[in-house]
C-alpha cells in the first residue's frame, strides 16, 4: 500500500493532519534507511542522504499522534531484535544471566 494512502486513510479516519502525517512517515523511511544508502555523484565523491526533520506548530495540535503511529513499526522491529539478542546470549530482562 502506498504510503499516500495510509495518510490519506490516518486523514479520514483518525483526523490526522496530512503534513504533520506525510512526514511523520519521511521520518521513519528515513530512520529505517539509516546510512545504508548513499549516492556517488563523480569519482571519490559519495553522499549520504541526512534528514532533519522538525514538526512545529502549538501545543496540542497534532504532532505526536501521526509520528508515535510512523515509527511504531521501527520500535516494534527494535524489541524484536532485542528480545532475540537476549535469548542468543542467555540474558533475561533485568540483564542477569
Amino acid at each position: 500500500m502506498p504510503v499516500r494512502h495510509i495518510v490519506e486513510s490516518l486523514q479520514k479516519y483518525e483526523h490526522y493532519q496530512v503534513d504533520f502525517t506525510a512526514v511523520s512517515f519521511f521520518t521513519a523511511f528515513a530512520a529505517a534507511m539509516g546510512n545504508t544508502w548513499s549516492a556517488r555523484f563523480m569519482t571519490g565523491w559519495v553522499s549520504r542522504p541526512i534528514l532533519y526533520v522538525v514538526l512545529v506548530g502549538p501545543p496540542s495540535c497534532g504532532k505526536t499522534p501521526p509520528l508515535r503511529q510512523a515509527v511504531a513499526p521501527l520500535l516494534k522491529l527494535d524489541e524484536l531484535q532485542t528480545i532475540s539478542m537476549r535469548r542468543k546470549s542467555g540474558s533475561t530482562a533485568n540483564g542477569r544471566g
